[in-house]
């Protein structure tokens, strides 16, 4: 994945052209442009927790509830032909914090979030201020909400769907996490092996094909028959 702070790129998106068909779009750069395109001919919404409905965009001069595409934040959108959308900037490679909102009476907690990367990510890259999201969905091209497990990757500007239980912050950390389940308390299940020079690591095979093996070898320490270190 993309390491280097300050390059500019100009990143694409195609869509294809159908009425009722839609896409997501993420950006993986600060404040970039809103694509313009004739009236009718494009659609393009944000989603507001808060009131639980999609935002217009009614283009520039209108009156419109955002006027650029941030970092983090997921958009929905459609057109009526074929199109490549292209934003230019600065590619983003830091973690960026999006805030969740869970305040609506009757469908509380659903905010869409933008991949702010150029490389794909998946829910090992999202943290929270404890067990703040319950779901984790995609937007299908009817424009519903399809629920996927947490290995599901999330392409670059594509955008994605989060249940939180309660309002608080959620980063989008550049790399993955290490942790593998919830039941492994947010640290990565390891054997490690104290082994003398001499064994090999299959000498060790407590559970070597459930969990990664550490091996720590032990010079000039008294061994039994398997070469395991006993003193």
């Amino acid at each position: 994945n993309h390491n280097t702070e300050g390059v500019k790129a100009v990143v694409k998106k195609s869509f294809k052209g159908n009425a009722g068909v839609w896409g997501t779009i993420s950006v993986p750069m600060e404040s970039a442009d809103i694509p313009t395109a004739e009236a009718g001919i494009h659609d393009l919404y944000r989603y507001d927790e808060a009131e639980a409905q999609w935002e217009y965009y009614t283009g520039s001069g209108g009156s419109n509830p955002y006027t650029k595409l941030d970092l983090g934040h997921g958009y929905l959108y459609a057109n009526t032909n074929d199109i490549d959308l292209a934003f230019e900037g600065e590619l983003n490679v830091n973690s960026v914090v999006r805030e969740l909102s869970c305040s609506h009476s009757t469908l509380p907690g659903f905010n869409l979030v933008g991949n702010p990367f150029a490389h794909e990510i998946s829910k090992a890259n999202l943290t929270t201020e404890g067990d703040l999201t319950t779901g984790f969905y995609i937007v299908n091209a009817n424009g519903a909400l399809e629920a996927r497990t947490d290995e599901t990757k999330i392409a670059p500007m594509e955008a994605f769907m989060v249940k939180a239980t309660q309002a608080g912050n959620m980063t989008i950390n550049k790399d993955a996490s290490a942790k593998r389940t919830v039941s492994d308390n947010s640290y990565i299940a390891v054997n490690v092996a104290a082994l003398c020079i001499g064994a090999a690591v299959t000498d060790f095979v407590h559970h070597i094909d459930d969990y990664p093996v550490c091996v720590v070898y032990f010079i000039g320490k008294a061994c039994n028959s398997a070469h395991k270190y006993t003193s």
